[in-house]
């Protein structure tokens, strides 16, 4: 999901979408962005695109309290 207005994380870094999503031949693990769990990329999980410098960056998080979280501490 797109977000209607981005989301800004200080300094030139902005989320600009949010989406929920697996990949069912990925069997990867990740940590989560958002605190000391894990991402099974098989398994459903939320993912955050930021976007600044130039650069695009994709975090995944366990669950909607991890990324509530994040944003949280990053926007302060």
């Amino acid at each position: 999901m797109r977000l209607p207005v981005p989301r800004s994380l200080g300094g030139r870094f902005y989320v600009k979408e949010v989406s929920v999503g697996r990949d069912p031949e990925d069997g990867r693990v990740g940590d989560c962005a958002g605190c000391d769990g894990y991402v099974y990329h098989d398994r459903w999980h939320l993912t955050a695109t930021v976007v600044g410098d130039g650069r695009r960056s994709r975090y995944h998080y366990c669950d909607g309290d991890c990324l509530g979280e994040w944003l949280a501490f990053a926007a302060d």
